[in-house]
Order: structure tokens, then C-alpha cells, then sequence
């Protein structure tokens, strides 16, 4: 189920409901290796779960979900090494919230890219379309991105919501103040440490229509539509068949239901 993580409650986890706001097309945040400096402008991050499948991070359905189903089948199957057996695919937890992305950046002049630096320099030629960017001007991006990444990121942020204090000893939120997401490595070897600046505290107000909806943290498809992507059907295909068959229907965000019963029987045999 999707839910906000409220960090000024220490994390309690809570029901949201849709606010109906019109969100623009999600755009997710860049971290390559190095240094991406944002400031948080919620402190809420909304959870859920996908799957990867196919070169792509679906939604979780959850109890409509056939991935988890299958899961289920086979760790009754294999209890010992289900996870060694084909067909098994991973249920990943993540965690979104808006961020406003203060890196300095090189726009490419050709294809608009937003081109950070790697090891703490610029690249000579866009990484995107080879076009020369070495005497393009730094200018910082300021611009609103949805940061979705796993529960360790998570558990650092709610840490360093508590950890800066004010002169009468109070917490300072998180979105007073820039922070440095310091990234090492690549894959699933990457590190992403967070760094505090308490001192780059000037006042950021971002409108609601900046915002993304994290509704939408990840692709929604039906059931079928997801054992099409696990039979190899790629989610271009997927897209264009939904377009034909009902040309006016927008694509669906996180579902607002779970089953808590078939998760607590998958957690049960994973030792969670």
C-alpha cells in the first residue's frame, strides 16, 4: 500500500489519499557517482513496491500481483533456495519523495541534457549526444525531481531530520537546510551517503504544480499486462496496445489497496 512517511513523527507510517491535484509527467532525480546537492521540499516520502521486470520497475499489485503469487508458489515449493529458482523475482520496498536539485550542471546546447559532474569534473562532450560542452556555463539546475530509491536512503533521512538542532536544542527539518547526496558506485554496489549544510538555509518555496504526483513512482500495468512483460513483451508494446484499445485513458497511478494477509505469509517463510 502506498503510504507517507512523516519524518517530524519519527517516521510513523500513514494512509494518503489522492488530493486530485494535476501533476505533470514524473521526472526522476540523476545521482551519479559524485555529489547531488537538493533540498527536500516535504518531509514525507510516500512507499511502495515494484518488481523489475523485463528492463523495467513495475508497480507491485500486491494481492492482484501474479509476480508475488508466483513467489509464494515457489517458497512453498522451495523453501530452502527459492530464491535460486527461475521465475523468482524480487519485491523491492522504495521510498519517493519531491526534491528540488540544486547541483550545478551543464546544459548541453544540442540535446538539453542536464550533465553533472563525474569525479568531480565536467565531461568535455555530452554523454547523451557527443555534442562539446567543455565552454558551456555552470548554472545551478534548481528544478523539482522525484527522488525514489530504497530504505537505508530512507532511514538516513529520518536520522537527519533529528540530528540538526536550532539553538533552543529543536530538530531543524530537513527542508530548511541543502543536503549533499554523496554517491559511490554503481548497480547494486551503489552507497548513497548523506551529507547536511546546515548553513545553506535560504528560504525555498516551490509551487504545488511543480510538484510530481508520487502517485505515479512507478509504472502501473494490469495483471495481464505484467505476465505479458514476464513472457517477454516489452513495455513499449504493452503502451501501445493499451493506446489502442482505450485511446483516452490515462495511465493509472499506485493503487491505494494490499493484502496484508499474503504479506505476512511471504515475510513469514523469509524470515522477515
Amino acid at each position: 500500500m502506498p503510504h507517507d512517511i512523516d519524518l517530524s513523527e519519527l517516521g510513523k507510517v500513514e494512509e494518503k489519499k489522492s488530493s486530485g491535484t494535476m501533476y505533470k509527467k514524473t521526472e526522476f532525480i540523476n545521482l551519479p557517482q559524485g555529489q547531488t546537492t537538493v533540498r527536500f521540499i516535504s518531509p514525507k516520502f510516500r512507499k511502495y513496491y515494484n518488481h523489475y521486470v523485463n528492463n523495467a520497475y513495475i508497480l507491485c499489485l500486491e494481492d492482484e500481483c501474479p509476480i508475488c503469487k508466483n513467489n509464494f508458489k515457489l517458497m512453498l515449493e522451495f523453501p530452502d533456495n527459492f530464491r535460486e529458482v527461475k521465475g523468482w523475482n524480487h519485491r523491492n520496498e522504495r521510498y519517493a519523495v519531491n526534491v528540488l536539485d540544486r547541483t550545478l550542471v551543464k546544459i548541453c546546447p544540442s540535446c538539453k541534457a542536464e550533465i553533472k559532474k563525474s569525479s568531480n569534473m565536467f565531461p568535455a562532450i555530452c554523454p547523451k549526444c557527443s555534442a562539446v560542452i567543455a565552454n558551456e556555463l555552470e548554472v545551478q539546475l534548481n528544478k523539482v525531481k522525484l527522488l525514489s530509491k530504497g530504505p537505508t536512503l530512507k532511514d538516513q533521512v529520518v536520522a537527519l531530520n533529528e540530528s540538526i538542532l536550532d539553538d533552543t536544542g529543536n530538530p531543524v527539518s530537513i527542508t530548511a537546510y541543502d543536503v549533499v547526496l554523496n554517491v559511490k558506485g554503481t548497480g547494486k554496489e551503489t552507497v548513497i551517503n548523506l551529507i547536511p549544510f546546515p548553513n545553506k538555509n535560504d528560504v525555498v518555496v516551490v509551487e504545488d504544480s511543480k510538484l510530481f504526483d508520487l502517485d505515479n513512482s512507478a509504472i502501473k500495468l494490469t495483471a495481464e499486462e505484467m505476465i505479458e512483460m514476464q513472457s517477454g513483451i516489452s513495455l513499449k508494446d504493452i503502451f501501445a496496445a493499451r493506446k489502442v484499445s482505450n485511446p483516452d485513458k490515462e495511465l493509472e497511478g499506485v493503487q491505494d489497496s494490499v493484502s496484508e494477509e499474503l504479506q505476512k505469509k511471504i515475510n513469514a517463510l523469509m524470515g522477515e
